[in-house]
């Protein structure tokens, strides 16, 4: 079963949503959902990514790393890491200043800097909106613990309001 719903109050983005009923042992059925995002203005279009767990840094660099699961391995991880180094940022030209994002999975060239982070806490969902894309996280795997973690280093990250925060 599959259905078009508008995504998170945005006009521009549509989510195609696929619902499976499951069994489970008490004979139950349980829905389960998979959200697809498309069409979401400049950003592209992504898959929801399930993460594995979250690690962080707070040295000189300020670290954020998603091990995302690999879709074709579920044994496997990729990196979605988000860094920044307020220490020698003054060293840089201000369109430099800021929070890059990496993704093992992604191999440009372009500097993908971090623009916007909303956290649903409810559903357990991060959308990460970068220079170049939109990522959906789902951290329903994740312990509360690695989440309170992101969110002290997302705000030691944004100290000087570069990035929009939603739901931190």
């Amino acid at each position: 079963m599959s259905q078009s719903a508008q995504y998170a109050g945005d006009p521009n983005c549509r989510a195609a949503v696929a619902t499976e009923a499951t069994g489970s042992s008490t004979g139950r059925g349980r829905r389960s959902a998979m959200i697809v995002v498309r069409g979401c203005g400049n950003h592209g279009s992504e898959i929801m990514e399930t993460v594995a767990f979250i690690s962080t840094e707070n040295g000189d660099d300020l670290i954020l790393s998603f091990a995302v699961v690999v879709p074709a391995d579920p044994g496997g991880i990729e990196s979605l890491t988000l860094l920044r180094t307020p220490k020698y940022e003054h060293l840089l030209e201000d369109w430099e200043r800021g929070v890059s994002v990496s993704f093992e999975r992604s191999v440009e060239d372009d500097e993908e800097m971090l623009e916007e982070l909303r956290l649903d806490r409810k559903s357990a969902v991060v959308r990460l909106t970068t220079s170049l894309r939109t990522y959906e996280l789902d951290l329903r795997k994740v312990d509360e613990k690695e989440v309170t973690a992101m969110r002290k280093v997302l705000g030691q990250m944004n100290y000087d309001r570069r990035i929009r925060l939603v739901g931190v």
